[in-house]
């Protein structure tokens, strides 16, 4: 999985995370393969190494291109 979809999922982590709450959807098809909300939410709760952390403030998506 690279940095950027990771970026991206956890840019829209509380989106992903209602979705699965309103609709029961808990894996996402990703650039990088399928992924799981619930590997997303452990590493959520127990934190990103620092160079992950360091990197999450980098580029923005552009308007109108989606998440991926």
């Amino acid at each position: 999985m690279t940095v950027a979809t990771l970026r991206i999922l956890f840019r829209n982590y509380q989106q992903l995370r209602s979705l699965y709450e309103t609709e029961g959807i808990d894996e996402f098809d990703t650039p990088d393969g399928p992924v799981s909300l619930w590997d997303l939410d452990y590493l959520y709760r127990v934190g990103l190494p620092k160079r992950a952390q360091d990197t999450s403030s980098g580029d923005r998506d552009l308007p109108g291109t989606g998440p991926f």
